[in-house]
């Protein structure tokens, strides 16, 4: 026995149940099946649109967990790097580098500026 169903959605699981009845009207054979229809091309866009969806969420919520990660360093960094860096500007001011012939390199700097100007 053969038939043919129309109508079936895509990408969805049936079970048909095929029941022959004998003279008495008793079920004399029960026979089942279950068919898995394919899935259309605009089933498979929407699972691809799905599933690329789900890895931007994806990506964002590292890029979230990463700058939560990082976030307490750069607030220790911070913390540490401008009292430091007050710290050497003051002291540069206080002791400036000097070259090898004794002359200090604020001066130097100075000097070549002025050279640069005439």
């Amino acid at each position: 026995m053969q038939f043919e169903i129309n109508g079936l959605e895509s990408f969805t699981e049936y079970k048909f149940k095929v029941t022959t009845i004998a003279a008495d009207h008793r079920e004399s054979l029960v026979a089942s099946r279950e068919a898995l229809t394919d899935k259309t091309f605009f089933n498979r866009i929407t699972n691809v649109f799905v599933i690329s969806f789900n890895s931007l969420v994806l990506l964002f919520q590292f890029l979230g967990l990463t700058i939560v990660a990082i976030l307490p360093y750069t607030i220790v960094g911070g913390i540490l790097f401008y009292p430091t860096k007050l710290l050497h500007r003051n002291y540069r001011v206080k002791h400036p580098k000097k070259n090898r012939n004794g002359k200090e390199w604020d001066v130097i700097k100075k000097l070549k500026r002025e050279q640069k100007t005439i």
